[in-house]
């Protein structure tokens, strides 16, 4: 699918495509797919039964959340490269780059090592001053705001930094695509047998295409 193509390939590979621009054209074609199934669903939508129509529109669903992983990733591998760049160049002594990203990844590994995701999301939205995953979050925006033209890649990181998903998300999230993609096959076919008149065993039934959603 062109959502995987975002992050295949090896680490060097990945790199190649964010420095020479192949990575946006690929971001592009994605986003013409996702405007093409759209467009699908919406017809499906219109003409369609209502049985095919509800299970399309859990199929562009599940797609989305499938694309939204790869870019989501994608993203962040970009903007990690940005701030990767940045440090490799001459930096003055004390800038806050450096302290940044040591930041971001404590907290990254203090969220992955001791935090579920509702116990992060109270811990976050009490805002402690004393908590360690506030404490961290605070720095790092003290220091991100020292460092404006690197904020856009900054903020993505710090985001990611308190995400919990594991293993486990991504693969639900494939087996739902899975499950959404088999339900609409099924559904369109029993529509198409319906429409064509004939019932499961391909003799002719006298119905024709039933009422559209």
């Amino acid at each position: 699918m062109a959502a995987q193509l975002l992050t295949s390939g090896s680490s060097d590979e990945r790199r190649a495509r964010i420095e020479s621009g192949t990575l946006a054209t690929q971001r592009a074609a994605l986003r013409e797919a996702e405007d093409s199934l759209t467009a699908a669903w919406l017809v499906v939508t219109l003409e369609g039964p209502r049985q095919a129509a509800a299970a399309a529109g859990d199929l562009v669903s599940a797609c989305q959340a499938f694309s939204n992983t790869y870019k989501n990733d994608a993203l962040v591998e970009e903007a990690q490269h940005s701030l990767r760049l940045a440090n490799q160049a001459a930096l003055t002594p004390g800038h806050p780059l450096p302290e940044f990203i040591d930041t971001v990844e404590e907290l990254r590994q203090l969220v992955i090592e001791s935090y579920g995701h509702e116990e992060l999301m109270r811990e976050i939205v009490r805002a402690g001053q004393d908590s360690p995953v506030n404490s961290l979050r605070n720095r790092a925006y003290e220091l991100l705001d020292q460092i404006p033209e690197l904020r856009g890649p900054g903020l993505i990181m710090l985001a990611h930094s308190t995400i919990t998903l594991d293993v486990g998300d991504h693969e639900e999230t494939v087996s739902q695509l899975d499950r959404s993609q088999s339900t609409f096959l099924t559904a369109a076919q029993s529509a198409l047998d319906v429409g064509s008149g004939t019932n499961s065993i391909g003799e002719s039934s006298g119905v024709g295409w039933p009422e559209s959603a």
